[in-house]
C-alpha cells in the first residue's frame, strides 16, 4: 500500500491509500475513523469510454467528498475504445469491460449492460475518440445515437453528454505520431477539429451536456505549471497523453463543476500521489497548493467564456463566506520573482459563523512580478481582499 498525507496542519487532513506493486512500511501515523454523510441526495454519474475516461474519473468523488457531495462515479472502461466498439461490444454482449466505482475495481470482465443496470444514473457521458485519434472525425460518433437509445432503456431519465476531448500534445508534432497526422501534424488543429465535431454531435444528438475537458487542457497553457511544448513540463504522462496527478485533478475537478455547478474555490482535497510503474514510468507527485489554484482558475475561466453550461445538480444550501481576512503574508519580492500565495494564512468567516482556514483562494497575478505590482487581489466565494506588496530591484553589489 502508499499511504500519503496533506500538511497536518490543514484542518480536513486525509491520509489515503491506494494499491501499488510495491511495498511500504509505515509507522507513526494516528488514524481517526469518521463518517460524514452530507444531508442530500447521492448523484450518480456514469462515464462511458477509455483510459482517458479512467484518468477524469480518478478523483471526482474525492473532490465532491470535500465539497459536502455523496457522489457516487462509475466508469465503464475499455482501453482504446471508439464508439464503433462500445456498440459492437453491446450487440455480443461481451463481458470484457472494467467497471470502476469511485475509482475501485468494481469489477473484471462486466458487460456494458451490467454496469448501466447497477445504479440509477442520472448523468451519463458518452466519451468519443479512441487511441487513433478519431475524436475530431464527425463520422465516428454515429453511433452515439444507438448508444444513447440503449442506455435510456435503464435510465430514461438520465442527462446526457460527452466532451470536448484534449488534443495530443505539442511535444509530439513531427515525430510521426498516428493520431496527429490526420490533422496535419498539429495539436492546434486537433482541437479546432476536436471542437467543430462536438459542437455537430451536441446538435444532433440533443445532449444535455458538454465538459470542456480539452479547453481546460489547453488554457493551461497559460499558466506558470503547465506547458505541453515538451512532455516533461505538460500534465500528461506518456506519449498517449494520458494525465498525470494534476491533469487527472484537473479532469476531476471539470466534472465536479459541471455537474454540481458548485465553485471550486475552497475545496480542500489534494491528490496525494500515484505510482505508474505498471505502465513502465514513474510520476509519483501529487498536487500542490499552488498547482491546484492554477488549475481552478483555469477552469473558472473556460466556464467565464459563456460556452459552457453546468447542470447544477439539486444540492442542501452550503455555509456561503461573508468575509475575508488575512494574517500573514510575505509582502516584499524581487522584481522577477512570482508571487507566493503558499505564504498567504487566509481565513474565511461564513454566514453560519463559522470560520476556517481556506488554501483554495485565487490570486489574480500569476507571472514575474513588476516594479507596478503594488497589491495581490486574493479571491474566494465571491469575496476579494487586497495584500499590499513591494517588488524591487535586485542589488547585485550586495
Amino acid at each position: 500500500k502508499n499511504v500519503s498525507m496533506l500538511d497536518p496542519t490543514h484542518a480536513g487532513t486525509l491520509i489515503g491509500f491506494r494499491s501499488l506493486n510495491e511495498n511500504k512500511q509505515i509507522s507513526n501515523i494516528n488514524i481517526k475513523q469518521f463518517t460524514s454523510f452530507p444531508k442530500c441526495k447521492t448523484i450518480k454519474f456514469l462515464w462511458i469510454g477509455n483510459s482517458y475516461g479512467e484518468d477524469t474519473c480518478t478523483y471526482i468523488h474525492e473532490i465532491a467528498r470535500a465539497a459536502g457531495v455523496n457522489l457516487i462515479v462509475g466508469d465503464a472502461f475499455y482501453g482504446g475504445s471508439t464508439l464503433a466498439g462500445h456498440k459492437t461490444r453491446i450487440l455480443n454482449g461481451e463481458k470484457s469491460y472494467q467497471y470502476f466505482k469511485n475509482a475501485g475495481v468494481e469489477k473484471v470482465g462486466a458487460s456494458l449492460d451490467e454496469i448501466i443496470a447497477d445504479e440509477k444514473w442520472e448523468y451519463v457521458v458518452i466519451q468519443g475518440g479512441g487511441n487513433n485519434g478519431v475524436q475530431g472525425i464527425l463520422s465516428s460518433y454515429n453511433e452515439m445515437p444507438f448508444i444513447i437509445n440503449h442506455v435510456q432503456q435503464w435510465v430514461p431519465n438520465a442527462s446526457f453528454g460527452t466532451t470536448v476531448l484534449w488534443a495530443k500534445g505539442k511535444f509530439l508534432e513531427h515525430t510521426g505520431d498516428v493520431a496527429l497526422e490526420r490533422y496535419n501534424d498539429s495539436s492546434d488543429k486537433m482541437f479546432e477539429e476536436t471542437v467543430k465535431c462536438i459542437a455537430e454531435v451536441e446538435k444532433a444528438n440533443d445532449l444535455d451536456f458538454i465538459l470542456p475537458n480539452g479547453y481546460a487542457v489547453r488554457q493551461m497553457n497559460l499558466y506558470s505549471s503547465c506547458d505541453d511544448s515538451s512532455l516533461a513540463t505538460s500534465y500528461f504522462r506518456d506519449n498517449t497523453c494520458h494525465n498525470d496527478e494534476r491533469g487527472r485533478y484537473l479532469q476531476g475537478c471539470i466534472v465536479f463543476h459541471a455537474i454540481t455547478g458548485l465553485p471550486l474555490d475552497g475545496n480542500s482535497f489534494r491528490p496525494a500521489g500515484y505510482s505508474y510503474y505498471n505502465y513502465g514510468l514513474v510520476a509519483t507527485n501529487g498536487v500542490t497548493d499552488f498547482e491546484a489554484l492554477e488549475i481552478m482558475s483555469c477552469i473558472n475561466d473556460v466556464y467565464a467564456t459563456g460556452k459552457f453550461r453546468t447542470c447544477d445538480a439539486a444540492l442542501p444550501e452550503f455555509p456561503k463566506a461573508i468575509a475575508l481576512k488575512v494574517t500573514n503574508y510575505k509582502s516584499t519580492y524581487k522584481i522577477g520573482e512570482f508571487f507566493d500565495y503558499s505564504t498567504v494564512n487566509c481565513f474565511a468567516t461564513y454566514d453560519d459563523l463559522s470560520t476556517k482556514r481556506i488554501n483554495t483562494f485565487v490570486g489574480n497575478i500569476r507571472r514575474p512580478l513588476t516594479k507596478d505590482d503594488k497589491e495581490i487581489l486574493i479571491s474566494y466565494d465571491g469575496l476579494t481582499i487586497s495584500l499590499e506588496i513591494e517588488a524591487e530591484w535586485i542589488n547585485y553589489e550586495d
